[in-house]
């Protein structure tokens, strides 16, 4: 129970705060910034794309922003085919054609007799706040595998960064099984007839194999 709360709690904080207000700089003031085609991406990204932008890029005065770079910082995302900014004071227009961002990645190999096919999806704008989320798994003849990745580089639209990762095998799962049954033998041979496929990787004395 305590995982969970752990976990959601993790997941809420992680979550960006939506705000109306119009983004801020120190050296131009308060900007407004009109956002046309998101449809997938969330607009509040899309102003701390900008925000970040013109930080990056340290105008000190309006008529030094160049849209065309500042269009070019956005577009590094890599979340959009297209970026067209218009600079008009106090608001900078923003115009952007959105890539597609769900990828499948599928998996298949066969050697010495040895099979496996899998797939692994990722989503590059996950929740339209340009997190990546990728999940996947393979069915194979050593045993299945599911696997979780997860990166926000912006947690809740600041300059820090959070990724975690998670694997699960079944015959990882097996050797902790089998493992699990050598406990309190007092020392006495146990039948491990049905260890002999993994006795190779076996991570425990095994007083029979």
């Amino acid at each position: 129970m305590i995982k969970k709360l752990l976990a959601v709690t993790l997941l809420l904080w992680t979550l960006p705060h939506e705000s109306s207000a119009a983004i801020k700089n120190e050296y131009l003031g308060e900007i407004t910034v009109h956002v046309e085609g998101a449809t997938r991406t969330k607009e509040r990204y899309i102003e701390f794309l900008v925000e970040k932008c013109l930080k990056k890029e340290n105008y000190k005065s309006w008529e030094a922003v160049d849209a065309g770079a500042l269009g070019q910082c956005v577009s590094n995302s890599r979340l959009f085919k297209k970026v067209d900014v218009q600079v008009k004071r106090p608001a900078i227009n923003v115009t952007i054609e959105e890539r597609w961002t769900l990828i499948p990645i599928p998996n298949f190999y066969a050697s010495e007799g040895k099979q496996s096919a899998g797939v692994f999806i990722v989503e590059t704008n996950f929740l339209g706040y340009g997190k990546t989320m990728g999940i996947g798994g393979a069915v194979s003849t050593e045993g299945n595998t599911l696997s979780l990745f997860y990166r926000d580089p912006a947690v809740d639209f600041s300059n820090y960064t959070l990724r975690a990762m998670a694997d699960w095998s079944s015959k990882e799962l097996d050797l902790y099984r089998a493992q699990r049954s050598f406990t309190g033998t007092g020392g006495k041979r146990r039948d491990c007839s049905s260890l002999r496929g993994i006795r190779s990787r076996q991570p425990w004395n095994c007083p029979c194999c």
